[in-house]
């Protein structure tokens, strides 16, 4: 199992209302920087091209909310529910996702760089488009999840459900799987080159290839 790197945010304060700094923020023209949100919660809350940096969520939630074209540097998400949100056009750097449900959730065209997800829910999200390097998916749970025309580089899974995921015009080149439920993936049979697997796993994915083993 891939280690969990440490995460050191230095917070200057804590807030229990994310509406409230961010209609500061826009007022001020800033960004949300070292700061700490503790069991913040909202509905439809627009976050649209905000940036945070060195922030903690902890014990947030917030659903059917807008995050589009936001930037999130330094940050750790954990024991939250964002789900149903809309992270599309969104950049991630240095950001830990631990114990979190991002059920449904919108992160087509996003970049997302050294960071980690662990022991959480990205069930149907959809992550097309996106650019993923220094990625580590740990105990979590992608199952349906859309990963289409996507550029994965330095990629690193443990014990995660990609059962019935997606990987349209993607390579999955130097993927390590063998951990990982990859049972009904849909892929083009020229994305599967160089994808690491288990011998059962190889066995599945004979199907895609018409092969029939007696």
């Amino acid at each position: 199992m891939e280690k969990e790197k440490k995460s050191k945010i230095d917070v200057l304060e804590s807030s229990k209302s994310l509406e409230k700094k961010i209609e500061e923020v826009r007022k001020n023209e800033e960004e949300v920087r070292q700061i700490e949100f503790l069991e913040c919660s909202g509905i439809q809350l627009d976050s649209y091209n905000i940036e945070f940096s060195d922030v903690v969520f902890k014990n947030c939630k917030y659903q059917h909310s807008n995050f589009n074209k936001s930037s999130f540097a330094n940050v750790i998400f954990e024991n939250c529910d964002f789900s149903n949100c809309d992270f599309s056009e969104t950049s991630f750097l240095k950001v830990k996702i631990k114990n979190c449900k991002f059920i449904g959730n919108n992160l087509s065209e996003s970049i997302i760089y050294d960071t980690e997800i662990i022991e959480s829910n990205f069930e149907y999200a959809n992550l097309s488009n996106t650019k993923c390097k220094n990625l580590i998916i740990n105990d979590s749970n992608l199952k349906a999840t859309s990963i289409n025309q996507s550029d994965l580089k330095k990629i690193k899974l443990d014990n995660s459900n990609f059962q019935n995921a997606q990987f349209f015009q993607t390579s999955l080149n130097k993927i390590d799987f063998t951990s990982c439920n990859i049972s009904g993936i849909v892929v083009e049979l020229k994305c599967l080159k160089g994808m690491i697997v288990n011998e059962y796993q190889a066995i599945e994915l004979s199907n895609l290839l018409g092969i029939i083993i007696k």
